[in-house]
C-alpha cells in the first residue's frame, strides 16, 4: 500500500487494464475471497477501513482509493474523503464519493472478477466445491449465492451449516432444510427457533418441528409464532412427533 497526494479526477468508477502507478491510496488483497469479503463488510456500502500507516493524510482531505484485483491486471479507482485516521489499529477509514446505485454494480463486477463471468456447470461446481479446504469452504459459504450455496451443501454438509445461516442471502427453503437435519447442533437449532424473520415462514416451522432434537421450550417458541389455524392442525397431524402434537393441542385449546 502506498500514499500520494492525487490529482483532479472526476467522480465515479474507472476500470483500467494493464498496470498503472498508484495514485492515493492502494489496498492490495491477497485473494479474491478476501475482497470479496471486503465488498461484504464495507466497500458496498461505500465506505472503506484500509489498514496501515498512511502519514500526510489528514480527516477531511480528498483520497484516491485505488485496488489492484488479485486475480488480473485491472485496476479500480474510487474518488474517497479521509473520514477516520488510526493508530490502534493503524488503518484510514474512507467515504466514497459519487457512489450511487449503478456505482455499486460496477464495484461488484469488478470484485467478482473473471471467474464469475462464466456459470459453470453443474458437475463442474461440484468438482470445484470438492478442491475446497475446510477453512476455503466456510468464507466461501458466507457469501455465496444460491447455486454454490446449494453445492457447498451437499458436499460439505454440516461443516458449511453455521457458515450458510450467517449468509444475509439465505433463502427460507435453504433454512428449512438445515433446520430438517437431526445431526443439527442445539446451538444452531437455537439459532434459527431465535430468529423471528424464520419462524414467521411457514416452511421453516414445519421442518423446526420435525426435527427430533427439537425439545421443551424449543417446541414451544416455534408454537408461539405459529398460526391458530395451523396450530389445530398439527395437533392433529401424526407427521410431527407426540411432543409436538400434545402442545399444539394445548395451545390450540383442545385440551
Amino acid at each position: 500500500m502506498t500514499t500520494s497526494r492525487p490529482g483532479s479526477r472526476k467522480p465515479g468508477l474507472a476500470v483500467v487494464d494493464g498496470p498503472a502507478d498508484p495514485v492515493g491510496i492502494e489496498w492490495r488483497f491477497e485473494d479474491r475471497d478476501a475482497l470479496i469479503a471486503a465488498f461484504s463488510d464495507d466497500l458496498g456500502a461505500g465506505r472503506a477501513f484500509v489498514p496501515g500507516d498512511f502519514p500526510g493524510l489528514a480527516v477531511g482531505e480528498a483520497a484516491s482509493l485505488r485496488i489492484r484485483h488479485p486475480e488480473s491486471t485491472k485496476l479500480i479507482e474510487l474518488p474517497a474523503s479521509v473520514v477516520w485516521i488510526g493508530d490502534d489499529p493503524p488503518g484510514v477509514g474512507l467515504l466514497l464519493e459519487g457512489f450511487d446505485k449503478e456505482g455499486r454494480k460496477a464495484l461488484e463486477r469488478f470484485v467478482r472478477g473473471r471467474k464469475e463471468q462464466r456459470t459453470l456447470s453443474g458437475q463442474e461446481l461440484q468438482r470445484h466445491l470438492r478442491t475446497l479446504s475446510s477453512a476455503e469452504a466456510m468464507k466461501r459459504a458466507r457469501v455465496a449465492g444460491l447455486a454454490e450455496r446449494t453445492g457447498l451443501e451437499r458436499v460439505h454438509a454440516k461443516l458449511v451449516w453455521e457458515a450458510l445461516l450467517a449468509n444475509s442471502s439465505i433463502s427460507p427453503p435453504e433454512v428449512a432444510r438445515i433446520a430438517r437435519m437431526g445431526t443439527l447442533p442445539f446451538t444452531l437449532l437455537d439459532r434459527i427457533i431465535d430468529n423471528q424473520g424464520w419462524t414467521q415462514q411457514a416452511i421453516v416451522r414445519r421442518a423446526l418441528l420435525s426435527n427430533p432434537r427439537l425439545r421443551g421450550d424449543g417446541i414451544m417458541k416455534v408454537l408461539r409464532a405459529t398460526p391458530m389455524p395451523e396450530l389445530k392442525l398439527m395437533a392433529r397431524s401424526s407427521v410431527y412427533p407426540p411432543a409436538v402434537r400434545d402442545a399444539a393441542k394445548r395451545l390450540s385449546g383442545g385440551g
